[in-house]
């Protein structure tokens, strides 16, 4: 087995791997973890210079990023949140979590809501290929974060042999940015999106190097700080999850999450919303449907797939049998808000334009679009709610086609200006 990296002048060197295949997945909760040299993370908090946006734009008007404003900011943002708390589950800052955040200012304090809104007890994962390391973690982490990451699992890892490390970010869960110390100290977008504090580094620094002494010693003990993986299951209160406030403030102000107000009351969950107009399509085009939906985070658990592509086998009448779900390639699920309040979920097939892209079965096919999905009753005694959805029937022409369009529905066809989010 050969592997390729590319040094930091730029140049690649392929090299062989040797040694062992060796992996380690740990949950940590990192809204109360303290390092050896005394340095302690806080309950998450989301800071006001969060909305400043990126440097390239995208932010609430008039909040800039770092600390030139921080003393209009931070009356505004007080005020603010004395309007945002009650939405997402607090009403109160602890005077110790925002000592433990400084010099954040405090905007959403989503560690103390109920359900959390930030999950405190999050994954952190190791794998060693031969001299490779790969470390995986829940947040994104910016580039001197990284480096002194990378300094970690090379020193630690030691005593495994590791001499490169790759950092996989977004990996197993998400929680925000990681920032350094100094970086968190500046307090701009990347500081205030840090939820775990001007520590949280540290934090994760200490629970890798733990990881990886474990690991050389082949111990599965429990580790300082180190907790029981969270049990994630559509009972747990996720029909109220606070996190929407960033999705659709209108859907969190006004939503207690009871079936009568997932769905305007005209119609039903999985009803069709909108779809493909064209009823014939061929290699190369796109077919998708929408239909009205609960949240998605509902069903991460539980639901395999949210969109199914079903063919009919036979002739009309027959069964239908799934070809393809939202893990190929061609199939894509997204989800939307309708009038701040109601969601709706999408799924697309991209019909292959060649055998390279997919193959089909040769002649007229005939087809259809099922889209699953959860709802939790209100208490656990009630149990789930599972619904579906499901499109009209089409057919597809293996013949090949040079464009590329979509017709949908003139009747409901008014997605332009919808917030999608790309599950």
């Amino acid at each position: 087995l050969l592997a390729a990296f590319e040094t930091e002048t730029g140049e690649q060197t392929w090299t062989r791997v040797r040694g062992p295949l060796r992996a380690s997945k740990r949950y940590f909760d990192f809204s109360r973890y303290e390092t050896d040299n005394g340095e302690k993370t806080c309950p998450a908090v989301i800071g006001a210079h969060f909305a400043a946006g990126t440097s390239d734009g995208r932010g609430f008007p008039l909040v800039k990023e770092g600390d030139s404003m921080k003393a209009w900011l931070d009356f505004v943002m007080r005020a603010a949140g004395r309007v945002a708390m009650p939405v997402v589950g607090t009403r109160t800052l602890p005077k110790e979590v925002a000592l433990c955040h400084g010099p954040k200012v405090p905007f959403l304090a989503t560690g103390l809501t109920d359900p959390l809104s930030t999950p405190n007890v999050l994954p952190v994962q190791v794998v060693q290929l031969g001299q490779f390391g790969i470390l995986g973690l829940p947040f994104e982490v910016t580039t001197m974060s990284g480096r002194r990451l990378a300094e970690t699992v090379i020193n630690a890892g030691s005593a495994l042999g590791l001499e490169h490390v790759v950092i996989a970010a977004h990996s197993n869960a998400y929680t925000g940015y990681m920032t350094t110390h100094e970086e968190y100290q500046a307090q701009h977008y990347e500081g205030g999106s840090t939820h775990f504090g001007p520590h949280q580094l540290a934090a994760v620094r200490h629970a890798v190097s733990a990881m990886l002494t474990s690991m050389a010693k082949a111990d599965a003990n429990l580790l300082p700080g180190e907790v029981a993986a969270r049990d994630v299951h559509a009972t747990s209160g996720l029909d109220h999850i606070a996190f929407e406030v960033f999705n659709s403030v209108g859907r969190t102000a006004f939503t207690h999450e009871k079936d009568s107000l997932i769905v305007p009351p005209w119609t039903t969950l999985g009803a069709v919303y909108d779809q493909t107009k064209a009823s014939v399509l061929h290699r190369g085009e796109r077919f998708e449907a929408t239909f009205w939906c609960g949240l998605p985070q509902n069903s991460q658990v539980t639901v395999e797939s949210f969109c199914d592509l079903q063919q009919q086998q036979g002739s009309e009448g027959g069964a239908w049998q799934t070809v393809a779900r939202d893990h190929d390639w061609n199939i894509r699920f997204r989800y939307s808000t309708k009038m701040l309040k109601f969601g709706v979920c999408t799924c697309e097939w991209h019909i292959p334009r060649d055998d390279n892209e997919g193959q089909l079965p040769a002649g007229p096919q005939t087809y259809r679009m099922v889209m699953r999905g959860l709802l939790a009753s209100d208490s656990a005694a009630n149990g789930v709610k599972l619904y579906t959805g499901v499109s009209k029937t089409f057919t597809v022409d293996s013949t090949p086609k040079d464009s590329y369009s979509i017709d949908r529905d003139d009747k409901v066809n008014d997605h332009e200006g919808l917030k999608s989010i790309l599950i």
